[in-house]
């Protein structure tokens, strides 16, 4: 059989024994807890920006000159979109980890070796997008560090 990556592990045949299968349902139910948890946060937040949006408005009409100049001159509507915005991509990247924990989960009942690959595929792209966030973020802060000293 021809190797298409050049992985060296493609033809060891590897076996998930008992000890690997426990971590991955482990995982699997810790990472549902989590996403759930963020989707729940996520959905309740987005509903209160839409709820009291009428009321921040007026608070940022009211107050906008002194309390918020730090946003730019942004009127409140912008700011409430953006934070929507921001909610709703956090919950897109969220939903790669609940689809590992449903993957893996259908995988290790039905011992299907794709339903285990596409798990893990999911897993990995929900590290990328984290980690490319968090460099994002690094640089901007090691950034605003040399800029403001």
């Amino acid at each position: 059989m021809e190797q298409l990556s050049g992985d060296s592990l493609s033809g060891l045949d590897l076996q998930v024994d008992q000890e690997v299968r426990q971590q991955l349902t482990q995982a699997a139910k810790w990472t549902k807890f989590i996403s759930l948890a963020v989707f729940i946060s996520c959905a309740l937040l987005v509903l209160l920006l839409v709820t009291i949006g009428n009321s921040l408005m007026i608070i940022f009409a009211k107050y906008g000159g002194a309390v918020f100049s730090g946003f730019g001159g942004l009127s409140a509507g912008i700011i409430i979109g953006i934070g929507t915005f921001v909610l709703l991509v956090l919950g897109v990247i969220f939903y790669f980890m609940f689809n590992f924990s449903v993957k893996i989960k259908n995988a290790m009942l039905t011992e299907n070796t794709r339903a285990l690959n596409a798990g893990l595929n999911s897993l990995k792209t929900f590290f990328i997008i984290v980690s490319v966030l968090g460099a994002l973020s690094l640089l901007s802060a090691i950034y605003s560090i040399f800029v403001t000293a």
